[in-house]
């Protein structure tokens, strides 16, 4: 080789990030596939990933749930305060939940699920391309949202479809009727409201004895309770005249008419549209001014209300769990108009949720005041069959209707499935679809694929957000590839590259795989790309179809301003439980030793066993290396590489010359090992922990004990005469963790020495 004093040595390369560009800085990897960034910062080697919940491989392991394709959605949170966990998976045409007391899945949506409320199963796929199945978690359950279906709600024990999509009918008004009673002249000195024909409505009056029925003839007529509906006019009466004709305590019961509806409410507390109104519940002008009018002593104004009842009152769908009773004020004389919340009963004390706390009866007899009626209704629209939903400001946002795609409206404050009336908005003046919606810091972000949007609070407090223009020509093509990682930077896949939003301004950060890797994504199924932030890292990873793929077959890796690949499985849904333990799980396919294999796999861990994935190789290449003294050509002659101790194999050192890809026929020697040659390790993936260990450096005997994996170097002789630039890959099918590496070069003006050996 060359003499060691013409060398020149560049320095460290701690390359941690890949570039396509013709030209990039040393310190840029060309390629980094299935290398995982640690905590020291170094990269090493992606492990596992492990089985989850293992499916049924007959006598060799437990029987459970295959997880058949399609393949659409997992999910997990917490609920009741952090005490109940719920991982919710959608594959197999069903979504289930995972119930780890059973050691198994349970169907929670689909065709035998025992749930009343779920009449059919959910919509087949039909092999187009569409969003996955969409899940939002709340304080009291998540939000399941399949494409094509009504959304449904689940907290953990209960399940039903989310909010109420119709409004109930009206019901019948039970009110007095008026009757004429004439004399033998014909003539009618009286006239009083008697009670209709179910005996609900009365006036507080007591009935003339030849109207009561037979069965009364011998005692007085039943208790009717307490009357308190009417509007009475006590200060109208006179003193004047004779005594005997005066009722100092009489009074004018004014005309009057009300109305009623119902509505629905379920277990959470959302509640359906207002219903239909019911016909009126009229009374008419009565006064008793005059005592013997009807009694021979003076006789009360109050006696002259009235009491009613509202019948057939609608029976609510299955979930119903109450049903207010909604009435009007008197409309003649009130001058608040408008529906109020009817109490459940005619007491002053204590307070309840709902007027009727049941899906069953259907009469309520009504002898609330109007004084009592504080409480307005509340409106409601009828739930949407939507795409896409999102918790932010304390509401629920649902976006992307079935009939109108550039629709977004929201939910009451804490009532998840309660559409709150007059908030319909159309981000994108041109109606076009919305594709994707996010919670980030500065507010609640909309994207259509070409546009984005951010929806900040109202600064009076009142009224409905403020919409801005983020940008006009950037948005977004897969609505769960929206994530904000660590730092609070909001990344996701546009049409042409992923772009970030850290609260002031879009920006790409894609430019360096540009080239390379983004013009090589399915753009008809790009729209079911996936992603998540690594908890232990802060990375962001999405996962998307490449080559013509119809599944997520390839995994890039932002760490905030670099990228990495990863291949290690095709995910079809990615999710990190929200619990201690914070595991990244994916619904997908695992090349294993037994062939591929579909089932939910937790990233990052060993697995050893049944089910061990296929060998399969971590890559570091370099980017195009050049002369360290420019304009030249030059010789590379060595490669220093700095590795960590891990396994007993050997790495694969390949060199490319001049811009060709291809590797050189003779370029590196053989493999550098993956521990050095002096005071050789106990290997991690073959030592036994409770056998001794001779140390070949001292020749004593110690006890195995754990240690951490030290770095070390070793280096490769290379031989590329005279080129402009050169390329170094390393490639290894197992554990390899790599810290950096070093290159020697000869300039070809070196004067000519070159000897066997120099110092």
């Amino acid at each position: 080789m060359a003499w060691d004093a013409n060398g020149v040595d560049s320095g460290l390369l701690a390359q941690r990030g890949q570039s396509g560009s013709v030209v990039t800085s040393d310190e840029v990897a060309g390629r980094i596939v299935n290398m995982e960034l640690t905590e020291r910062g170094t990269l090493r080697s992606v492990r596992g990933p492990l089985e989850y919940h293992p499916a049924s491989w007959g006598a060799q392991g437990p029987s459970a749930t295959a997880y058949d394709s399609p393949h659409l959605g997992i999910f997990h949170c917490r609920t009741e305060g952090g005490l109940r966990d719920i991982l919710l998976a959608h594959f197999d045409g069903g979504i289930w939940v995972h119930e780890p007391w059973a050691s198994d899945w349970a169907l929670l949506i689909g065709d035998s699920a025992d749930s009343p409320e779920i009449s059919s199963p959910l919509p087949e796929a039909d092999g187009r391309p569409s969003f996955l199945t969409q899940f939002e978690a709340t304080p009291n359950g998540v939000i399941i949202v399949p494409q094509g279906a009504r959304a449904f709600f689940y907290d953990g024990s209960y399940i039903a479809p989310l909010g109420f999509d119709t409004a109930p009918g009206a019901p019948t008004a039970w009110g007095p009727r008026v009757r004429q009673v004439y004399d033998a002249n014909g003539l009618f000195p009286d006239e009083y409201d008697i009670a209709n024909q179910k005996g609900y409505a009365h006036n507080g009056r007591e009935w003339i004895k030849e109207d009561w029925p037979v069965e009364w003839e011998t005692g007085a007529p039943p208790a009717v309770g307490t009357y308190r509906l009417g509007s009475i006019d006590n200060a109208v009466f006179s003193n004047s005249g004779s005594e005997k004709l005066n009722n100092p305590m009489g009074g004018v019961l004014q005309d009057g008419e009300w109305r009623a509806a119902v509505q629905f409410g379920d277990c959470w507390g959302n509640l359906s549209p207002i219903g239909g109104m019911s016909a009126p519940v009229r009374i008419h002008r009565e006064d008793n001014l005059v005592k013997e009018r009807k009694k021979d002593s003076p006789e009360s104004a109050d006696r002259m209300r009235m009491q009613c009842a509202w019948a057939d009152l609608p029976l609510g769908p299955p979930h119903t769990l109450f049903r207010n009773i909604l009435r009007t004020k008197d409309q003649l004389h009130t001058d608040q108009p408008g529906l109020f919340w009817l109490p459940p009963n005619a007491t002053t004390g204590g307070s309840t949720f709902a007027t009727l706390e049941d899906n069953r009866c259907d009469v309520y007899p009504d002898n609330i005041p109007d004084s009592w009626l504080v409480l307005p209704a509340k409106q409601v629209e009828p739930m949407p069959t939507f795409r896409l939903c999102k918790l932010g400001f304390g509401r629920m946002w649902f976006a992307n209707t079935v009939s109108e795609p550039g629709r977004v409206c929201n939910s009451w404050p804490g009532m998840w499935g309660s559409v709150q009336p007059d908030t319909d908005v159309y981000p994108d003046a041109t109606g076009a679809a919305v594709t994707g919606i996010h919670a980030a810091a500065s507010g609640m972000l909309f994207f259509t694929e070409t546009s984005t949007y951010l929806a900040t609070p109202n600064d009076s407090g009142v009224g409905p957000p403020v919409y801005r223009t983020i940008s006009p020509v950037v948005g977004c093509v897969a609505p769960n590839s929206i994530k904000t990682m660590l730092s609070g930077l909001t990344v996701w896949l546009g049409r042409d590259g992923f772009y970030s939003y850290d609260g002031n301004k879009v920006v790409p950060v894609s430019e360096d795989i540009k080239d390379d890797v983004l013009k090589r994504i399915n753009s008809t199924w790009r729209l079911r790309a996936v992603a998540e932030v690594e908890p232990r890292m802060g990375e962001y990873r999405c996962w998307v179809p490449v080559d013509g793929a119809r599944v997520n077959n390839l995994c890039l890796v932002f760490d905030g301003s670099r990228w990495r690949e990863r291949t290690d499985i095709k995910a079809a849904a990615v999710c990190v439980t929200r619990d201690d333990r914070q595991l990244m799980l994916a619904l997908g396919t695992v090349a294993t030793t037994g062939g591929d294999h579909d089932s939910v796999w937790v990233l990052d861990h060993e697995a050893k066993g049944v089910r061990t994935p296929s060998a399969r190789n971590s890559i570091v290449e370099t980017s195009w290396l050049r002369s360290v003294v420019s304009r030249r050509s030059n010789t590379p002659t060595q490669l220093d590489l700095w590795l960590r101790e891990s396994t007993s194999g050997e790495v694969t050192v390949e060199v490319m010359r001049d811009w060709r890809q291809h590797p050189l026929a003779s370029g590196a020697g053989e493999g550098p090992k993956l521990y050095p040659d002096q005071d050789t390790p106990p290997f991690w993936d073959t030592a036994v922990y409770d056998e001794d260990y001779a140390n070949p450096m001292s020749g004593t005997t110690i006890p195995r004990h754990l240690v951490k994996r030290r770095p070390f170097w070793t280096n490769v002789a290379l031989y590329v005469p005279s080129c402009e630039a050169f390329k170094v890959r390393l490639t290894y099918a197992g554990d390899m963790e790599f810290v950096g590496m070093a290159y020697t070069t000869q300039d070809r003006r070196n004067g000519g020495a070159s000897l066997p050996e120099g110092t």
